[in-house]
């Protein structure tokens, strides 16, 4: 297979940004500024000011600019938004071509320049008070976050991004200043514009963003996360709903698995899309087509920021969680003794082909294929010739490897949210 997305071209500017420009024969543009300072970089008495600067930062105006005039201009853009990760922040959108430059102008001053105008500092505190409430009063939220506490163990992955309300509260724009100017510096950022690129948009870059000051390169590089010792459970009382089935209980199990670098990632990427990747799979041909105890069950695997876990989730009668978690080992037991069939494997393989495909289909895929290349060094053609040079007997082997032995002796974590569970 010919070279997937090669064709973007790279440069970097005298103050350290890094950028990458690829040209698609598309109607639009989307841009990508990613500044390498997120939740992780707080310290302990600044936890959500990374979330709450990024609200403030461009919004509250820039150099030259007023919040007003800021309002308009983005008014006019497709789509924008901006996020706050536990290593980065993210600010993107989505334009028309003849709107580049002003996305280019806004942003490169907003973040480079920020005024922080009182009003809009004000109302964005109120607003990130309200999210943090939304997120807490939250059942699903809560168990999601003592969920992956529980699987990292003090991970920077496991961190709760959004904050503490007593921080924000109290938050000056002295300290958002401070925390802007530890982690906004231009060689601690990388731009990304895919899509109907202007003809002169290298200069346009270099005059927006190159007047932005070097700062510091903080970009972190997480550890691994390391192997549970042993079974951990978290049984929580959830808020009963009852539909046709009746009450409802959910349940997650977690495994650790191994680094994107690790030789056997391909292999057991594939091993949990036969586990519960799709409803070919194991899991969801035991659990739903064959015995009815719930419409969907599905296994997610994640080696992003060096924390590879894989998560089995499903929702089944109240009463016959047990049984449901059985089954999941059962089905495990089988893949360590026996391992996957011949049609297993090249069902997976198959849609991993297509996943492959489909990773290209948007300027906004070109962006993660390149974020890829330059995080892992691996573009798409390495993917399609890792997932294709997996065996049987690979799959065999990782499955011993990697999943637990049993129920009773396996290291993994497993929480049930259970309606039915005694106070």
């Amino acid at each position: 297979m010919v070279v997937i997305n090669g064709n973007y071209r790279e440069l970097t500017l005298d103050n350290g940004l890094v950028i990458a420009l690829q040209n698609t024969p598309t109607g639009t543009v989307f841009s990508r500024l990613r500044v390498h300072h997120g939740s992780s970089h707080e310290d302990g008495d600044e936890r959500g000011l990374s979330h709450f600067l990024e609200h403030c930062l461009i919004d509250g105006g820039a150099e030259t600019l007023l919040p007003s005039e800021i309002k308009k201009i983005k008014g006019s853009w497709g789509y924008h938004n901006a996020s706050t990760g536990v290593r980065a922040t993210v600010f993107e959108a989505e334009l028309l071509q003849e709107d580049v430059g002003d996305w280019l102008r806004v942003v490169s001053k907003g973040i480079f320049f920020p005024e922080f105008d009182n009003g809009v500092v004000e109302q964005e505190r109120q607003r990130v008070l309200r999210e943090i409430e939304m997120r807490r009063a939250d059942p699903h939220y809560a168990s999601w976050q003592s969920f992956k506490s529980a699987m990292c163990r003090g991970h920077p992955v496991g961190r709760d991004t959004v904050g503490e309300t007593k921080i924000i509260h109290v938050a000056s724009v002295d300290a958002l200043r401070v925390l802007h100017g530890r982690g906004y510096g231009a060689s601690n950022m990388d731009l990304v514009l895919v899509g109907d690129l202007p003809d002169d948009i290298d200069e346009r870059v270099t005059d927006c963003f190159g007047r932005g000051p070097s700062g510091s390169n903080n970009r972190l590089q997480f550890p691994i996360l390391s192997p549970l010792d042993s079974m951990k459970f978290l049984h929580s009382k959830m808020p009963q709903t009852t539909g046709e089935g009746g009450a409802q209980a959910a349940i997650a199990l977690g495994l650790i698995g191994i680094p994107q670098t690790h030789k056997d990632d391909y292999a057991i990427q594939i091993l949990f899309r036969v586990l519960g990747g799709s409803s070919n799979s194991r899991l969801h041909e035991r659990m739903s087509s064959r015995e009815g105890l719930t419409y969907d069950v599905s296994t997610t695997y994640t080696s992003e920021h060096n924390a590879p876990f894989s998560v089995t989730q499903t929702s089944v009668p109240a009463g016959k969680w047990d049984e449901a978690v059985d089954m999941m080992f059962e089905e495990m037991h089988k893949l360590r003794s026996d391992g996957a069939t011949e049609r297993e494997l090249e069902g997976v393989k198959k849609r991993m082909r297509f996943n492959v495909a489909r990773a290209i289909q948007t300027n906004q895929d070109h962006i993660s294929t390149i974020y890829e290349k330059w995080e892992t060094g691996r573009d798409l053609n390495d993917f399609l010739d890792g997932y294709d040079s997996v065996t049987l007997n690979d799959i065999t082997r990782v499955a011993r490897k990697y999943l637990p032995e049993g129920r009773k002796n396996g290291r993994y974590v497993l929480s049930v949210r259970d309606p039915l569970k005694e106070d």
